[in-house]
C-alpha cells in the first residue's frame, strides 16, 4: 500500500471511530494520517473536533488555526476554528470566524450551530432560538438542533414550546438518549415527576449506564424526597468508568438538598481537584464553606474573574461567591461591590423591565373578581390531600414555615411547585375564558400532581411564593385549602432578594435594588387587594414574631391549620426532608432571631433605594 492509500486508510478509520464516539481511537488514526500528510485540511478539521471532545482545547485550537491558514476559504475549517474558540470562551474571536464562514456559505449548518452555541454561552437566548429555528428550516430532521432548542427554551421557562421541541427530537431519533434525559428533566420542572420517572426509566432500556439518565433520576427522586432511590441512581452513575464530572456535581447538589453538607463539599472538591478552573464547583464550595481569615478561595476566585475567559453567567456566579466570602471576612465594602457587579451581569442577561410585571399585576387584578362568582363545593369526604399554600415575597420565610409544618406527622412538604402557574396562569390572566369547567379542570390537574408529593399524608404544602398572584383562582378552586401569607420586614426581604443568586428566571426583579423595591410595592398592593377581595381566607403570619416567640407562634399556626399539637414542630432543624431553595442551609439550624437586621451591615452602601421602605412590616 502506497503512502496515499495508507493515509486514506487511517483517515477512514478515524471517521469510523469518531462516529462511534471513540475519541481516543479517532485521534490516534487522524494523527497517523497527519504524520504522512501534515497539511491535509479535512484531517486537521476532524482531529480538532475530536480534541475538543477530549477537552484538549489548546491542541484543538492549533489544528483548527492551521486548517484555516492553509485554506482560508474553507467553510468547514473556519467553522471549526469558531467552535474551538467558543469552547475556550473567546467569543469575540469566535464570532469573527463564524461570520467569515457564513459569508461564504450562509446555510452551513455546522457554523450556525456554533453561532447558536456561542449565543447561549453569552445568555443571548432569544438570538440563539432564532438561529436554531433557521437551522430547523434548513434541516427539519436534525435531532440535535431540536434538542439544543429544547435546552434553550427550558432556560427561559418556556416549557410548552420546549416540550414540543424535545418530542420532535425523539420522533426523529428515538435512540437519542440525551433527548429523553431533557424530556424527563423538563417534566420534572413542570411539576410532573411521576411522568418524568416514567420517561427516564423507559430510556434506561436504551442505555442502562447512561450517566445523564442516572443523574436525572437521582435528581427527580431527590425532589420527591425519596433519598434512598436518589442515591441508588447516583451511586450507580459514580460506578461508571471513567468517572464523569456531572455525577459529582449532581451528587453535591443532592447531598446539599438533604442537608449533608460535608458530603456535598467532598463531591464539589472532587470536581475542583480534577479541574481547578471549575467555576460551578468552586462557587458551591464557597457557598457551603465559611471563609476563614485570609479566605482560602478568594485569590482563586479573583484570578478566574480577571482571566477574561469566563461567560457572563460564570462571572455572575464568581461575583456572588466573592460577595459571600468577603461577608464571611467582614469586609462588607468589597462584598457589596461584588453583589452589585453580579446582579448587574444577571440583569444584563435577562433584560428585565419592571413594566412587564406592572402590566401582569393589573391584568391579574382585573380578572380576579371573576372567580368570586364561581362556586365549587368543598369535598364531602377526603379524596386527596388538603393543600396548604404558603405565599409571600421570596425570602420572607416561606421555607421555614414549610419546614415547621412538614415536621408534623400529617403534613407532607411539596416544596416550590410550579403547578399553579403551569396549569392556572392562562385562566387567572384571562387568556382563556373564566368558566366553572375550566376551574374544575385546573383543580383536578393540580390535585393529581399534589397527591404524588403527599403520599398517604392528608395535608401537603405548596410553598411557591409567587402563588400570591393566583390567590383568587386558588380560593375558588380549593375551598378546603389553607392559605398562609408570610409577612417579613420589607427591608429584610428586599435585601435578601438582592444578595442571593437564585440561579434561574422568574425572580429577575431581584437583580436591581430599585427593581426589587418597586416589585415589593407591587406585591404589597396586590396582597392588600387580595385580602380585600378574599377576606378571612388568608392567614397572616409574622416572620419576626415567629423567630422571636417561636413556641407561641408555632402553636398558633398548627391550631389554625386544624392539626393536633406535635412537639416536633418546634424542632424544624431535625426535619431531614429535601430542600432546594436558597434557605437550604438556614433551615438546618434551630429557629433564630436577628436575620431581618442583616441588611444593616450594608446600610452605608445602599444609597436612596431603601429610603421608600419606611414601613418595616
Amino acid at each position: 500500500m502506497d503512502k496515499f492509500e495508507t493515509a486514506k486508510s487511517h483517515f477512514m478509520a478515524g471517521l469510523a471511530a469518531q462516529q462511534k464516539s471513540d475519541w481516543q481511537g479517532a485521534e490516534r488514526e487522524y494523527a497517523a494520517a497527519l504524520r504522512l500528510f501534515p497539511d491535509r485540511v479535512s484531517c486537521l478539521v476532524n482531529i480538532s473536533h475530536v480534541l475538543v471532545k477530549l477537552q484538549r482545547l489548546d491542541d484543538a485550537r492549533k489544528h483548527a488555526e492551521k486548517a484555516a491558514s492553509l485554506d482560508p476559504e474553507n467553510p468547514a475549517a473556519l467553522s471549526q476554528l469558531g467552535a474551538v474558540l467558543v469552547s475556550l470562551h473567546r467569543f469575540e474571536e469566535a464570532f469573527k470566524w463564524i461570520e467569515q464562514c457564513l459569508a461564504i456559505d450562509p446555510n452551513l449548518v455546522e457554523a450556525l450551530i456554533n453561532k447558536a452555541s456561542a449565543l447561549v454561552e453569552l445568555s443571548r437566548h432569544g438570538e440563539a432560538i432564532t438561529v436554531y429555528e433557521t437551522i430547523i428550516r434548513l434541516q427539519p430532521a436534525h435531532p440535535t438542533v431540536h434538542l439544543e432548542l429544547t435546552k434553550t427554551l427550558s432556560r427561559l421557562q418556556v416549557y410548552s414550546a420546549a416540550l414540543t421541541a424535545v418530542d420532535k427530537a425523539i420522533a426523529i431519533n428515538p435512540g437519542l438518549v440525551d433527548a429523553h434525559v431533557q424530556k424527563g428533566l423538563l417534566l420534572n420542572n413542570m411539576g410532573d415527576p411521576q411522568q418524568a420517572i416514567a420517561v427516564l426509566d423507559a430510556a434506561l432500556k436504551l442505555d442502562p449506564n447512561h450517566v445523564g439518565l442516572l443523574c436525572a433520576l437521582g435528581q427527580v427522586y431527590a425532589d420527591l424526597n425519596r433519598p434512598t432511590e436518589s442515591f441508588a441512581h447516583l451511586d450507580k452513575a459514580r460506578s461508571v468508568i471513567p468517572p464523569v464530572r456531572q455525577v459529582y456535581i449532581n451528587s453535591g447538589y443532592v447531598y446539599a438538598q438533604f442537608g449533608n453538607f460535608p458530603e456535598a463539599l467532598t463531591a464539589f472538591k472532587h470536581c475542583l481537584a480534577a479541574n481547578p478552573l471549575d467555576v460551578e464547583a468552586l462557587c458551591n464550595i464557597c457557598r457551603y464553606e465559611k471563609a476563614q481569615d485570609g479566605g482560602a478561595f478568594v485569590p482563586q476566585l479573583n484570578e478566574l474573574l480577571s482571566d477574561g475567559l469566563r461567560t457572563p453567567d460564570e462571572r455572575a456566579r464568581i461575583n456572588f461567591a466573592l460577595a459571600k466570602a468577603y461577608e464571611d471576612l467582614k469586609d462588607f465594602g468589597r462584598s457589596f461591590e461584588h453583589l452589585r457587579e453580579g446582579n448587574k451581569l444577571i440583569k444584563q442577561m435577562s433584560g428585565y423591565d419592571i413594566k412587564k410585571d406592572r402590566d401582569r399585576f393589573e391584568t391579574l387584578k382585573r380578572n380576579a373578581p371573576l372567580f368570586k362568582h364561581l362556586k365549587i363545593s368543598p369535598p364531602s369526604s377526603s379524596k386527596g390531600p388538603v393543600p396548604i399554600f404558603i405565599v409571600g415575597m421570596p425570602r420572607s420565610g416561606t421555607t421555614l414555615v414549610e419546614q415547621i409544618l412538614s415536621s408534623h406527622s400529617k403534613v407532607a412538604a411539596g416544596g416550590e411547585l410550579p403547578t399553579v402557574g403551569v396549569y392556572g396562569h392562562r385562566l387567572a390572566a384571562g387568556e382563556v375564558p373564566c368558566t366553572l369547567e375550566g376551574v374544575k379542570e385546573f383543580r383536578e390537574q393540580y390535585l393529581r400532581h399534589l397527591k404524588i408529593r403527599a403520599g398517604s399524608k392528608p395535608f401537603c404544602t405548596d410553598k411557591m411564593p409567587h402563588n400570591f398572584r393566583y390567590l383568587a383562582l386558588i380560593c375558588c378552586a380549593f375551598p378546603e385549602a389553607i392559605i398562609i401569607h408570610v409577612r417579613r420586614s420589607a427591608k429584610a426581604v428586599c435585601w435578601s432578594n438582592y444578595k442571593n443568586n437564585f440561579g434561574g428566571r422568574g425572580l429577575d426583579y431581584s437583580n436591581d435594588l430599585k427593581d426589587v423595591v418597586a416589585y415589593h410595592g407591587l406585591f404589597s398592593d396586590f396582597m392588600n387587594f387580595s385580602q380585600d377581595l378574599l377576606g378571612d381566607r388568608i392567614l397572616d403570619l409574622d416572620y419576626e414574631k415567629l423567630t422571636t416567640s417561636p413556641e407561641a407562634e408555632v402553636r398558633g399556626l398548627i391550631k389554625a391549620v386544624g392539626l393536633r399539637w406535635e412537639s416536633a414542630c418546634l424542632r424544624p432543624e431535625d426535619n431531614s426532608r429535601s430542600v432546594k431553595t436558597v434557605s437550604i442551609a438556614q433551615v438546618r439550624n434551630p429557629v433564630y432571631a436577628g436575620s431581618s437586621q442583616s441588611w444593616k451591615k450594608y446600610e452605608t452602601f445602599l444609597g436612596p433605594e431603601f429610603s421608600g421602605l419606611t414601613v418595616e412590616n
